[in-house]
């Protein structure tokens, strides 16, 4: 069934139409075999009715299984599919594989006293469809995909390249989510920001995130908070495939029911990572490589595994803590290349910091450093946890030149930074600045009172086109020669009017 259309709730450029279980669609000048493209959505279907039947398929001479992932809307490019032909015409069915109901209409004051089985809307509904159209294999084939996702809803209402399922169109995603987004690089990444909302009592925040790039598999840790993921591409293809599962859901509060497992704000396909070191400290949303066995506080078990993106011959270079605390005055740890020969041996000493290098040979692909330590060590009560060090933070030396530094250094230098009277004045004549200089950053937050004070100053000479020490001057003289009581007689006759 395909009822009306009706203007889409997320748009006005577009108009979306109630469907039903089954649809039957004849195509006019078919190829042999052809792709279907399907943009729907299931987000306002209301609660227990957002997700997608994983029995859905294609009817055609030979089936097609649509598998869509997690609830919401989707946006899929489905086959290929070779249609049934009848009197010389081509035709195919969909098969939802659900009972269709009626659009909830939930009912509040007066309207919930009489008649509440009484529904408003009488048409039965699995979805609402934003596109059906058939693909040929040359379309498929020239089709540009984004390299991103990050605007919402308009990437994923007006999604032609980028193909997606399991996400709402107001960011929040369902429990399971996969997109296909443009083909990566060598050495490049898909970098994944979001967050994990803390509602108490929902479980979300002590989960993890099941992460799934181009067939390899990273779990990632999902703790309450801002997170933001660069996964190394394993090896680069004709698409970007990325499959998110959360183990921890809950469903949106409100009266909304939406099952949800986080909120995404971007991902992205980069050809390279964008700083060249990562710190590991406990401050939300600092950007992380995928790591086994390292905690989101930098603290490292006996062992552990850190997964970096391919290139050149390079060098990492990681900075690890060995605390005085500990007991031990020395340590050790091992590291090496998984699925190559060859380890080597690192000495720690308490109470310092280490810096092991390890040498990375030319790959186009995923590398994953393997570390290991010698013995390990409680952390202060009530932290129950035993470790072998602290991992501050790591880098790549070799093209690119590579720095180190203390990440509460790195705080200091951003509370106090130089400005410059340049800086100043192009931030309070309102001239473009750059967002990635922390010294115009903090030009912006001074001039914002700055302008704020000139403002008072301006206001208070208007209309004399004086200076504010003048002008107040002029006032005072004024107030002085003014008789006491004129003031209250103005007010008399203003309150007789």
């Amino acid at each position: 069934a395909i009822f009306q259309p009706e203007a889409d709730l997320y748009t006005d450029r577009q108009d979306m139409t109630g469907i039903g279980r089954f649809l039957l669609l004849r195509v006019e000048r078919p190829d042999e075999e052809f792709f279907l493209r399907i943009a729907a959505t299931k987000t306002f279907m209301g609660a227990g009715h957002t997700a997608w039947s994983p029995g859905a398929r294609v009817l055609a001479s030979r089936d097609v299984p649509l598998q869509f992932k997690g609830s919401g809307a989707v946006n899929r490019i489905v086959g290929p599919i070779r249609p049934v032909i009848l009197d010389g015409a081509a035709y195919l069915a969909i098969d939802f594989n659900e009972s269709p109901v009626q659009f909830p209409s939930p009912r509040a004051g007066l309207q919930a006293l009489y008649n509440t089985v009484v529904p408003l809307d009488s048409r039965k509904l699995v979805a609402y469809g934003r596109d059906l159209s058939v693909v040929s294999r040359a379309e498929l084939a020239a089709l540009r995909r984004p390299a991103a996702v990050k605007n919402f809803p308009e990437d994923l209402v007006f999604a032609r390249g980028l193909e997606f399922a399991g996400i709402y169109e107001d960011a929040w995603l369902s429990p399971e989510s996969e997109f296909t987004l443009a083909a990566g690089t060598a050495g490049g990444l898909v970098r994944v920001r979001g967050e994990v909302p803390e509602l108490p009592g929902s479980g979300l925040g002590s989960g993890t995130l099941q992460a799934r790039l181009n067939g390899r598999e990273f779990t990632l840790p999902a703790p309450a908070g801002e997170f933001d993921w660069m996964l190394p591409v394993p090896e680069p293809g004709d698409a970007t495939r990325l499959e998110l599962r959360f183990s921890a859901t809950t469903k949106l509060t409100g009266g909304d029911g939406r099952p949800i497992g986080g909120k995404l704000r971007s991902i992205e396909v980069l050809p390279a990572l964008p700083q060249k070191e990562v710190n590991f400290a406990a401050i939300p949303g600092q950007p992380r490589l995928p790591s086994e066995g390292i905690d989101a506080d930098g603290w490292m078990q006996r062992a552990a595994r850190l997964h970096v993106p391919g290139g050149g011959a390079r060098v990492l270079s990681l900075k690890v803590e060995f605390p005085d605390w500990s007991g031990k005055k020395t340590g050790s740890l091992r590291s090496g290349i998984a699925g190559a020969s060859g380890t080597r041996d690192h000495a720690l000493t308490a109470g310092q910091y280490a810096m092991i290098e390890i040498a990375l040979p030319p790959s186009t692909g995923l590398q994953t450093v393997e570390i290991s330590g010698a013995d390990d060590f409680p952390l202060p009560a009530p932290d129950g946890r035993r470790r072998t060090g602290h991992h501050r933070c790591h880098g790549r030396t070799g093209a690119d030149q590579f720095f180190h530094h203390r990440h509460r250094d790195a705080l200091r230098a951003i509370r106090t930074p130089a400005v410059s009277r340049r800086d100043l004045a192009a931030a309070r004549t309102g001239a473009a600045v750059r967002a990635d200089d922390c010294r115009i950053r903090h030009a912006e937050i001074r001039s914002t009172r700055l302008v704020h004070i000139d403002g008072a100053r301006r206001h208070a000479g208007a209309g004399s086109g004086t200076h504010p020490q003048r002008y107040r001057r002029r006032t005072e003289r004024r107030c002085r020669a003014r008789p006491p009581d004129q003031g209250r007689r103005r007010n008399r006759r203003q309150q007789a009017r």
